[in-house]
């Protein structure tokens, strides 16, 4: 189940996702951002407290990123893990968005939490 809680950040939102994401949320994330367009135009996606993302949840991001051109709002997306880090790269979801590098809490180092085989 995905739970989604709402920060207001300077002139973006921040919307951080907590749980699994699959295609199914898509109505509840389009919802969200058909409200706050009206705010801003720069939405942030945190997935700080995601650890996986299905081929489901990447098929909404799809969905996601046709509906922001036709919005013509931008959304980032940091935040990423391993596991969901790959998912986007591997189906070039990063390629359509732009995407932060994560950053570790204990020292601040970029991409210090990302580990490639």
């Amino acid at each position: 189940m995905l739970d989604i809680k709402k920060e207001y950040i300077n002139e973006c939102i921040k919307y951080n996702f907590i749980g699994s994401i699959d295609n199914t949320n898509l109505e509840k994330v389009e919802m969200m951002l058909g409200d706050d367009i009206n705010h801003t135009y720069t939405f942030i996606f945190n997935f700080k407290d995601l650890d996986y993302i299905s081929t489901d949840a990447v098929k909404m991001l799809q969905k996601v990123y046709l509906m922001s051109v036709k919005y013509a709002c931008e959304i980032v997306i940091g935040g990423l893990n391993t596991q969901p880090a790959m998912m986007l790269e591997i189906f070039q979801i990063d390629k359509l968005y732009k995407v932060q590098a994560p950053i570790n809490n204990v020292d601040g180092n970029s991409n210090e939490s990302l580990h490639y085989a």
